[in-house]
């Protein structure tokens, strides 16, 4: 899968230093760009601290791209989708948590919407809800317009709204 970012804390940091990754943690995800038959995009919303992700999350030991991307679409939306085609790779370099994060994105198809979430505890606490952009531009807004210095969440942002981007180059 093609490498369409690479993030690192100097991207939000000024004057971060460069640091030996060599011993942080690796964490594979996937996420997807997911549209229904209208063009809307789903999105997972953050009443808590106010801020917007793409659907996904991390790969279980022994899952594939496919099993995991069903998996957490089942869990954060409460749809069935079908997947469509690579979007690309995120690779996230996180100092201050020691983590490599490479995420892969998939656009999907939304096939059922059962309505019925299933998130974890610390996505109950974030409040996450499920909410639908209008199309790839509304979604981009949304995510251009997020100012949190939550670290965390900008790594989130500028990954998904970099997923986003992409994704509105290829036909949905």
């Amino acid at each position: 899968m093609e490498t369409i970012l690479t993030i690192r804390d100097r991207d939000f940091i000024e004057n971060a230093p460069d640091v030996d990754s060599s011993g942080f943690k690796n964490r594979e995800a996937v996420r997807a760009v997911l549209s229904d038959d209208n063009g809307r995009i789903t999105l997972i919303y953050s009443k808590n601290r106010n801020y917007h992700k793409l659907p996904g999350g991390g790969i279980d030991q022994g899952e594939d791209h496919a099993s995991a991307l069903h998996r957490e679409i089942m869990e954060e939306t409460g749809c069935r989708a079908e997947i469509i085609q690579e979007v690309g790779q995120i690779i996230e370099f996180r100092d201050q948590i020691e983590l490599i994060q490479t995420s892969y994105c998939y656009t999907a198809k939304l096939i059922e919407d059962t309505g019925e979430t299933h998130f974890t505890d610390h996505e109950a606490s974030e409040q996450f809800a499920v909410i639908w952009a209008d199309d790839l531009t509304h979604a981009t807004s949304l995510f251009e317009q997020v100012t949190s210095t939550d670290y965390g969440v900008q790594y989130m942002t500028k990954r998904d709204l970099e997923f986003i981007k992409s994704a509105s180059k290829q036909k949905l």
